[in-house]
């Protein structure tokens, strides 16, 4: 086990060096002034060259590309994700304010993913080569194949425009004050969304996982000896 680690750790640290060359390469050679993406472009003509060389000396764009690179991934490393071209506020900040959000709506998609694939796998994975089974081998491969923002735009527009169950966004509803009910039920449509989607990998995860004990030597024992019980 721990040889097994080492060697994941090792193969994984040039994989995390060649990402961040292949993210810096795109965001250094995007085209466009940096200087015309973080400031307004009229307060960029009023300055003088004299001006601006010193705002790229402060932002370390009169360096060499390896130097900028370098300094990038010590600021990487340690927390500073720098600064929204948009918003000209701090990532770390923006990141920190949507992560609780994230958590909640992966954190709930996932269980609800699980309770709705791993019972439905078992079940194929039983009737094996069932009309059941087939069908839920073609809607989990159709599931995996679909795009989650086609399907989510789908949800929304069935629950939330034609049925009107489901709000379209959002954490809560405006002019309402902020109660768990109405938080839960915003947080409803994009966790049954990813649900949905997700739960497609746990019936192929679960079912191909079952059906392998299922061959195993002991089962097979088991069931010359006599053994015929079924859980469904």
């Amino acid at each position: 086990m721990g040889k097994y680690l080492i060697k994941r750790i090792i193969i994984a640290i040039p994989t995390f060096i060649l990402i961040t060359v292949m993210i810096f390469a795109m965001l250094k050679f995007t085209p466009g002034d940096p200087l015309l993406q973080m400031y307004d472009p009229e307060l960029i003509r009023g300055m003088t060259p004299e001006q601006m060389d010193i705002i790229r000396e402060e932002m370390g764009l009169n360096q060499s590309v390896i130097v900028q690179y370098f300094q990038w991934l010590v600021g990487l490393l340690g927390g500073n994700f720098g600064y929204s071209y948009q918003t000209l506020r701090p990532v770390r900040v923006m990141i920190g304010e949507a992560l609780p959000n994230t958590l909640k709506l992966m954190g709930s998609s996932m269980l609800l993913a699980m309770l709705i694939g791993i019972p439905i796998g078992i079940y194929s994975a039983v009737r094996q080569y069932s009309k059941f089974d087939y069908v839920v081998t073609g809607l989990s491969f159709f599931m995996m194949a679909l795009p989650a923002f086609f399907f989510g735009m789908l949800m929304i527009y069935i629950f939330s425009i034609q049925l009107r169950i489901f709000p379209t966004g959002g954490l809560r509803s405006l002019g309402r004050a902020p109660t768990l009910a109405n938080h839960l039920w915003h947080l409803a449509l994009p966790s049954l969304m990813l649900a949905f989607k997700n739960s497609a990998v746990w019936v192929r995860y679960t079912r191909s996982s079952f059906l392998e004990v299922m061959n195993k030597d002991f089962i097979r024992t088991a069931r010359s000896k006599g053994f015929k019980k079924n859980i469904f």
